[in-house]
């Protein structure tokens, strides 16, 4: 069920459905097998997807598409890491909300200005809790 005061979405609703057809994430993911499952998840919510496959993309992504409201990035990419490319990130926008995919918890992504992580193997209903703290919700109850 919505509440309206902490924007959350309790995770026994299945009929919950997100609206962020008026939003862009950027998934910063090097292993297409894992993009392609995220963006399987995100699909569903109707949120413009750019999908940068190391950190020096998504830092030009950042640069040339000030409409991007949220990133995803995954603990491993190969080039520069996330707490580096997390940093850089908030130099170019200091207030762009990046929520760090990771397999456990690690300090250090929260220390370089990650919001929030999230558990791999993703779990659905996690991550749509976590980005609607984030996101303009337009919602509606399908039953």
């Amino acid at each position: 069920m919505y509440n309206e005061s902490a924007k959350t979405v309790s995770q026994h609703d299945s009929n919950f459905i997100f609206d962020w057809s008026n939003s862009t994430i950027l998934v910063i993911e090097d292993d297409m097998v894992n993009y392609k499952v995220t963006e399987s998840i995100l699909r569903t919510t109707g949120i413009k997807i750019l999908h940068a496959q190391n950190g020096y993309k998504a830092i030009d992504y950042v640069l040339v598409n000030p409409q991007i409201n949220l990133v995803l990035i995954d603990e491993a990419i190969f080039d520069i890491s996330c707490v580096e490319t997390t940093r850089e990130l908030l130099d170019v926008n200091p207030l762009l909300p990046i929520i760090a995919q990771a397999s456990t918890y690690k300090k250090s992504y929260m220390e370089a200005g990650c919001i929030d992580y999230i558990n791999k193997p993703t779990d659905e209903k996690v991550l749509f809790k976590i980005m609607s703290k984030f996101l303009s919700n337009k919602f509606d109850y399908r039953t």
